[in-house]
């Protein structure tokens, strides 16, 4: 089924919202805790990580809870409704701990209000993931879906890049500073939450459940889904590169480049640019396939890379190399995305149960998880490299860090990708199969409206 345009806007939306803070989180709030809160730069990695893990481990619960959910209203747009307005809520509260206190009550303090985030975030998120399986049944619409999605997800990143470093200086009186932090994150709250509740009054589910699914048997839809199992793995490889880009960033312009003022034009470069490759990913998708346009993306995104690592005396090849890691980074969300529907008919076509929300959970498990060990590693990294107690010394560690990870972690998805083997003829026979199971009324418990 072709969905409208409009339809696709308001699901793109949710991104836009569930990105605005995201990427604000992650550019700004390690830099945050450690530069404005002086929060030991470990410790501000720990009690992230701590919360991130509990995040991701609570993402399989919220979508058993979503599966099982029935009301009026649909089966997954009540929890995204619920989910909204405390996700922005709790963001603010996270920046607003007294600089003054020890650090005992700055690390509880983060540690509960970043727990609350997480949770609103997962509230809304596992369902609006879950969306794309019940909006429509058509694999190349699902592509589409990803790409609109993709699209709310930069741009979000785009504005947060352009002007949060921007608007953080104009508010904390031409520096970042704790002031300039809380004034811009309020604007930032207020906007995610527009967002994600015009998403979530836009989007209609029209594939669900027609009875309640038993929890054990929920888990069972997982059993034997190898592609479920490849795709966690590309998951988590493809969410550490972003994840490295993105908070290293400011530590990286500061105190490598030492100008505070490239920060916005650094940022800006690597979020416009995935624009492009979303342009004709569909098309490429098509006549390629995913297994081989996810790779032609990872090996970009390594050529980006080694030059970061090997042109660091050249200011337009750093720009150069942040241009081509962002047209690189566009190709592994849409395609994952893309992905997950079909991982979702190949367990359904497999063991008969239709539970796609434990499918997507897992997905954001796999990205939540590897969230936080990053966050963690990060802080430890930076306590390595001297941070803590010479960062004005710690620019050349900065510099491979910020060069050699992503690359490390596109080698390690090209491997992985080799064993995901949903697509093709395989995917289709899978498709034409399901199908014939609806009509005929075979298939325990799916009803298509």
């Amino acid at each position: 089924m072709k969905l409208k345009l409009t339809e696709r806007i308001s699901y793109a939306l949710g991104d836009v919202g569930l990105n605005f803070i995201s990427f604000f989180k992650n550019f700004f709030l390690l830099y945050f805790l450690t530069d404005c809160l002086e929060l030991n730069s470990v410790i501000a990695g720990g009690v992230i990580m701590a919360c991130t893990i509990w995040d991701a481990i609570n993402d399989p619960m919220m979508g058993v809870l979503c599966d099982r959910t029935r009301t009026r209203w649909g089966v997954y747009r009540p929890w995204m409704l619920g989910g909204a307005i405390p996700y922005g809520v709790f963001f603010i509260l996270l920046f607003f701990c007294p600089v003054s206190a020890s650090q005992t009550f700055k690390g509880i303090w983060v540690f509960v209000t970043f727990c609350c985030v997480g949770m609103a975030n997962t509230a809304f998120m596992i369902p609006y993931s879950t969306m794309s399986n019940v909006m429509t049944t058509d694999s190349q619409e699902r592509i589409i879906l990803g790409t609109f999605r993709d699209y709310g997800a930069k741009a979000a990143g785009f504005l947060v890049s352009t002007f949060g470093s921007v608007i953080i200086i104009y508010f904390g009186g031409g520096e970042l500073n704790y002031r300039g932090h809380q004034i811009t994150v309020i604007f930032v709250s207020i906007i995610a939450v527009a967002c994600l509740l015009l998403c979530t009054s836009g989007i209609k589910e029209r594939v669900v459940p027609a009875k309640v699914i038993p929890f054990k048997k929920q888990l069972a839809s997982l059993k034997g889904n190898t592609p479920f199992v490849v795709a966690i793995i590309m998951t988590i490889l493809l969410t550490l590169t972003p994840a490295i880009l993105n908070s290293f960033v400011v530590y990286y312009v500061i105190h490598y480049l030492g100008n505070p003022d490239l920060i916005s034009p650094l940022m800006m470069t690597i979020m416009v640019t995935p624009f492009i490759s979303m342009l004709f990913i569909p098309t490429l998708v098509k006549h390629l396939g995913k297994k081989t346009v996810l790779n032609i993306g990872n090996v970009i995104m390594i050529v980006g890379s080694l030059m970061t690592v090997f042109g660091y005396d050249h200011l337009t090849m750093i720009f150069a190399a942040a241009a081509i890691r962002g047209l690189a980074s566009g190709f592994g969300q849409i395609i994952l995305w893309g992905m997950f529907p079909d991982i979702a008919d190949y367990g359904e076509w497999k063991t008969g149960i239709k539970s796609p929300a434990i499918i997507y959970s897992g997905a954001t498990f796999g990205i939540k998880c590897c969230g936080g060990l990053s966050n963690g590693l990060m802080g430890v990294l930076l306590s390595v490299i001297g941070y803590n107690t010479a960062p004005e010394l710690a620019g050349d560690g900065l510099r491979l860090i910020f060069g050699w990870a992503p690359a490390i972690g596109s080698v390690l998805c090209i491997i992985a990708v080799l064993f995901y083997k949903l697509e093709g003829d395989t995917l289709q026979r899978v498709k034409d199969n399901l199908e014939v199971r609806r009509k005929a009324g075979a298939e325990d418990g799916v009803t298509a409206v």
